[in-house]
């Protein structure tokens, strides 16, 4: 049992990527986990959310232009071109659908 009491766990496996072993230090910059339940803010639109990300992520010699092409190109990549300007939106306010919040949220992974 740790500190809080709780029983601790041990997890064991090994990584395969199409089908052969792999070590985590070769994926872990290829993949990414999103959250099942969509963490975004509701007032942000998937064009405001992706540049974020971008701007917090890429580096810092690329410029606003070469940022705002990633972000239109991951949009069309996602299928969200449609919706890039609506609000995420929430149960009380008319937004995205579930589907483009988690397109959104990969998006957001992925840059």
């Amino acid at each position: 049992k740790g500190h809080s009491g709780a029983a601790q766990i041990a997890f064991s496996g090994e990584i395969r990527l199409d089908g052969r072993r792999t070590k985590t230090a070769h994926i872990r910059s290829k993949v990414a986990y999103v959250f099942q339940d969509v963490a975004l803010l509701e007032t942000e639109t998937p064009r405001e959310c992706l540049d974020f990300s971008a701007l917090l992520r890429l580096p810092k010699s690329v410029g606003k232009q070469k940022r705002e092409a990633y972000v239109n190109g991951m949009l069309t990549c996602l299928g969200l071109d449609g919706c890039a300007d609506t609000c995420v939106g929430s149960v009380v306010r008319k937004g995205l659908s579930g589907g483009e919040q988690k397109r959104v949220a990969i998006g957001v992974e992925l840059v």
